[in-house]
């Protein structure tokens, strides 16, 4: 899994996750995250969007907290059907 963090730099690093409930996330990543940062969460056919609310230096990395806020599952057969829909919608030349 990886975590892009969504200001400027738009920082993209892995992250494992060590605990998660249906309203968030604790990951362990390798630096840390301000509280408030707005993130995305790439799975393997999936993303969630959600915001750090904490994060506290630990043995094994920074474990950050995330409130969810929204995801998209099937993103594999989203763009299966997207490029079969725009196929089919692109006029034929000849």
């Amino acid at each position: 899994m990886h975590v892009i963090i969504l200001t400027e730099s738009r920082e993209r690093l892995p992250a494992r996750v060590r605990n998660a409930s249906g309203r968030g996330l604790g990951l362990i990543m390798s630096r840390p995250v301000p509280s408030g940062a707005p993130l995305r969460i790439e799975l393997d056919d999936a993303m969630v969007l959600g915001e750090a609310i904490y994060c506290r230096d630990e043995p094994d990395g920074f474990f950050v907290g995330i409130e969810l806020d929204q995801m998209l599952v099937g993103l594999t057969e989203l763009n299966r059907k997207l490029a079969a829909w725009e196929a089919e919608s692109t006029p034929s030349v000849g």
